[in-house]
């Protein structure tokens, strides 16, 4: 989650699309399209973990992280589904 989060604030499109799990993965153009100028990362807040340890094939990440649009400041909730594929965690769909 953290080094996804990472990703989104250097706009590492694609970071973010090789960890992408291949079953829910967009198209990179899609990625790169949905870039925004405006819009800047301040931090972000683990809530809660639920699996995702290891021996584990799935996992959820509940965060907050926190923004600014246009001068105007906002929180994305989110709770991330992983799996783990070939000894690599990938995100799978947010809920």
């Amino acid at each position: 989650m953290r080094s996804r989060y990472s990703a989104y604030v250097r706009n590492l499109i694609p970071y973010l699309h090789q960890s992408w799990a291949v079953s829910t993965r967009p198209e990179i153009n899609i990625l790169q399209s949905g870039h925004n100028a405006e819009l800047q990362w301040l931090g972000l807040e683990i809530v809660a973990i639920e699996a995702g340890q290891p021996g584990d094939l799935t996992g959820i990440v509940e965060f907050k992280a926190e923004f600014t649009e246009s001068g105007v400041n906002s929180v994305l909730y989110e709770r991330s589904h992983f799996i783990f594929e070939d000894e690599t965690w990938f995100y799978l769909k947010a809920e």
